[in-house]
């Protein structure tokens, strides 16, 4: 019998769990926040897997933090509570992976680079993060946790100030005040004060790519997340990451949308899973 790899991306306001068969796959998406705990993950885990109607051969588990060498969620500042979690009810059906969401989405949308190249991945959404690959060579750090861009200081005229408080989603829609819906119904309208907060937290974020293009000499930055649909904001954000960086680095590097969505981390958790297994067959 055919049996499914499971790529699941956490995130901080969604869950999405993807399973792929030899021949198709299927994908579901769940709301999740600041109060989603290990146990609310283990039991959607379980009632996606009870749909599939076939045990999973194994499950890759893409996370917003910092993964421990223990295999276990060590940080994690968008979804607190889960912090611990090392995979839950997934150990019983088979190999499982825990890895950080951006290098999770760094497999998917660099898989193809050519050899030795350099290019990074940003992701923007409930937080920033970052992901790099140098001369063909993937950058981890000396615990796996490089790439915590969002966490990079900036002086500003109210003082200092991290890219995640001055360009994540999260931050913005706590700086305009109201839930999302009411935040994007107001942005529809054409608020002036919401666009202008959009505007601002896309030209921060444009700060960040240009500190990675400046560092690294990017032939590719890809980048992605919820944060990028916001009116305004991918485009302040490439607008600021051009007049930041030096021309002669911005013109070498193509700046561009991660080609598989918001399902690139799944599928690049499904890569990380997938070159440790080999599907059964049917």
């Amino acid at each position: 019998m055919n049996r499914p790899l499971l790529g699941i991306d956490v995130g901080g306001t969604k869950l999405l769990l993807l399973a792929q068969w030899a021949d198709h796959r299927d994908v579901d998406r769940v709301p999740t926040g600041p109060t989603f705990t290990g146990h609310h993950l283990d039991a959607e885990i379980d009632r996606f897997v009870s749909s599939l109607g076939a045990a999973p051969s194994g499950a890759a588990v893409a996370v917003p933090g910092l993964v421990g060498a223990d295999g276990a969620l060590q940080a994690c500042d968008v979804l607190p509570l889960l912090v611990g979690w090392r995979g839950g009810t997934l150990g019983r059906l088979g190999p499982v992976r825990l890895l950080n969401d951006v290098e999770a989405a760094s497999l998917e949308e660099l898989h193809d680079l050519p050899a030795g190249a350099t290019a990074a991945v940003v992701m923007a959404g409930t937080g920033i993060g970052a992901a790099f690959v140098v001369d063909g060579r993937p950058v981890r750090g000396a615990r796996g946790w490089a790439g915590e861009l969002g966490s990079i200081p900036i002086a500003g005229p109210e003082g200092v100030s991290t890219l995640d408080q001055l360009a994540s989603g999260a931050a913005l829609f706590r700086r305009i005040g109201g839930g999302a819906a009411s935040v994007l119904a107001r942005a529809a309208a054409r608020e002036a004060d919401v666009l202008q907060a959009f505007r601002r937290g896309g030209e921060a974020l444009g700060l960040g790519l240009a500190t990675v293009i400046d560092l690294f000499n990017p032939s590719v930055v890809a980048v992605g997340g919820g944060a990028l649909d916001l009116p305004g904001y991918l485009d302040a954000a490439l607008e600021s990451a051009r007049r930041h960086s030096m021309p002669e680095l911005w013109k070498a590097c193509e700046v561009r949308r991660v080609r598989a969505g918001d399902l690139v981390a799944a599928l690049g958790a499904l890569r990380a899973i997938g070159a440790e297994l080999v599907l059964e067959p049917s």
